[in-house]
């Protein structure tokens, strides 16, 4: 009986302790049906590179990062695919937290990426005709605002900017994506 108690409590425990481990891989269907791969590999020095595939064509997934890899495997605190984007989000260190969104554009067979680096994660989406929005709330003072408002547009080629708002973006011409971890 004791035996069998104690191969309960382990085998508890040991799910317990892997409940919150999040893979570094997976793959999502992007709104306009392009496939995103993620793979992430460790090289012999034990740098851990993360790679996105978008149609076949292989990027590095977080252009800003070391050029070598990470030192040590970071953290990974988002990897989802919600509703045609895909939110990939890690921690390799206070305060901030690195990540993209890639979703698929309404009018191209393109898609669209936006990178980011703040405290808090994103917390919504809003994809328009041309357009695409990430909301994430400033809770470490970045900007005198409320939200840091990350901006991307297909059409006019415009690069991704990133400013705050007190107040959350018209809906109207949106449709609005809740991101939850």
């Amino acid at each position: 009986m004791k035996i069998k108690m104690l191969l309960i409590l382990f085998s508890m425990s040991t799910i317990t302790c892997h409940a919150g481990v999040i893979d570094g891989t997976g793959e999502c269907n992007l709104n306009n049906g392009i496939l995103a791969k993620i793979t992430s590999t460790q090289d012999s020095d034990g740098n851990t590179r993360f790679k996105l595939a978008i149609d076949n064509a292989v990027i590095n997934m977080f252009p800003d990062g070391p050029t070598h890899g990470f030192p040590a495997p970071p953290d990974i605190v988002l990897n989802k695919c919600i509703d045609g984007a895909l939110v990939y989000v890690i921690n390799y260190g206070p305060p901030y937290q690195v990540g993209f969104l890639v979703t698929g554009s309404h009018n191209t067979k393109g898609t669209q990426t936006i990178y980011f680096s703040e405290k808090e994660l994103p917390t919504l989406l809003y994809r328009g005709k041309n357009d695409i929005k990430l909301i994430i709330p400033n809770s470490g003072n970045e900007v005198p605002n409320k939200f840091i408002v990350y901006h991307s547009n297909i059409i006019s080629g415009q690069d991704e900017q990133s400013g705050g708002s007190d107040a959350l973006p018209d809906q109207k011409s949106y449709t609005i994506t809740k991101i939850t971890p």
